[in-house]
Parts: C-alpha cells; structure tokens; sequence
C-alpha cells in the first residue's frame, strides 16, 4: 500500500461519519489545516487525497449540491500553498 492508498482510507473512512453540514465543516477544516502550518508537499498532498475521496463518494456524502462549497475550499487552498510555495522558492 503506498502512502496515498493510506491516506485516501484514512480520508473516506471519516467522510463516512459525517452526517450534517457542521461535520463536513469540521472534516474540511482538519483537511486543510496542515496546509496552513507548513508549505511541504505531503500536506498538499494529505489535502488532495482527502479531495479525491470526497470526489470519489456517492452523494450523499460525495459531491452532490451541498457539499460542493467542500470540495472548492479544498481545491482552492491547495492552490493557494502550491502558488505560495512557488513564490517562496523563487529566485529573486
């Protein structure tokens, strides 16, 4: 099993506990959070494994209407570290 084998277990088995908008809010919280105190690749990483099991689920817990503000906020933070780490590394 390689790491994003594991970390996409890790992602769908607690996206099956979520049950109402305040759980997916906290699940996508602790999703990103990891991006938020470092700008290596394996939080990126983390993020886009939990976006793929989040892509990957039937609704109701996958991408249906509701859920699809989750599956943007991911997207875009991810974005965000990886143009953030782009800026850090270069050269002036």
């Amino acid at each position: 099993m390689t790491w994003m084998d594991s970390h996409y277990r890790v992602h769908a088995l607690t996206l099956s506990w979520v049950s109402r908008d305040s759980d997916m809010i906290d699940w996508v919280d602790e999703v990103i959070e990891p991006l938020k105190e470092h700008l290596d690749l394996e939080p990126m990483l983390w993020a886009m494994s939990a976006l793929m099991a989040l892509t990957s689920t039937p609704s109701p817990l996958g991408v249906s209407p509701c859920y699809r503000w989750a599956c943007r906020t991911i997207g875009a933070k991810i974005q965000r570290a990886i143009e953030r780490q782009i800026k850090e590394t270069k050269y002036p």
